[in-house]
């Protein structure tokens, strides 16, 4: 697993890929350690403050609909931004994206399925989300701690898409009351989405409309289910 690339007289001139996503994966290991003992005291508060919520145990009927409705809205919105050009004018995108498939798989698979899903659920739910939620009304704090979790990815693709998928994040994480559903619906969702953009899995006839709207409906309708059951906000 090269880390150094050097040109023809032995100097070194960049890092690899892989050196890249190991310092990345030392950098989210070195933030969750940080945030830690913060984030677990603050998901250990709200789990007690809503105990009585969550009394009874989910069906795995609706987990089945939460994953169904979060896969639904990834590739619908994906598939969106791709449409409506958003993807393809966002340079900061095309400079991310090359860079998260210039590792190799091992590497970026320990980084955008383990470090970074756990280390930014720490943050951005397990402490951002869960402040918010002690000043204003659930709902105006999801959508503020998804607006923060989308500003922090730095381009227009991925801070769209990043907003979506936090509020969807954070809905599971109160309909059931379980952090580790918020970890999980992260971790797959990036594992999701790294298979699809380096496998043959990213073909270009599959992106169109009516496969789009399908996508969003089948999410929309997944979230619905959800919803009649409980009322989350």
């Amino acid at each position: 697993m090269p880390l150094i690339v050097y040109d023809e007289t032995g100097t070194p001139t960049a890092y690899t890929g892989n050196a890249v996503a190991l310092m990345q994966i030392v950098g989210f290991a070195a933030g969750g350690a940080f945030v830690w003992k913060t984030a677990k005291t603050m998901i250990a508060g709200a789990a007690e403050d809503t105990k009585l919520l969550h009394v009874k145990r989910e069906p795995v009927y609706n987990y089945v609909l939460l994953a169904v409705a979060v896969v639904g809205a990834m590739f619908g919105f994906n598939m969106l931004l791709d449409l409506c050009g958003v993807t393809d004018n966002s340079a900061a995108y095309q400079a991310v994206a090359q860079s998260q498939y210039s590792a190799g798989i091992w590497a970026a698979l320990v980084l955008y399925v383990l470090a970074a899903p756990l280390t930014e659920e720490l943050l951005f739910r397990g402490i951002v989300y869960n402040c918010l939620k002690k000043m204003m009304k659930p709902v105006a704090a999801m959508v503020v701690a998804a607006v923060f979790f989308g500003v922090y990815h730095g381009n227009t693709v991925q801070g769209i898409y990043g907003f979506v998928m936090a509020c969807l994040i954070i809905y599971g994480y109160e309909f059931f009351g379980d952090f580790r559903v918020a970890v999980a619906a992260h971790a797959g969702v990036n594992l999701i989405s790294y298979c699809l953009g380096n496998t043959a899995l990213a073909v270009s006839g599959f992106v169109c409309w009516p496969v789009c709207i399908v996508f969003l409906a089948v999410g929309a309708v997944c979230l619905f289910l959800l919803h009649r059951q409980k009322k989350v906000f």
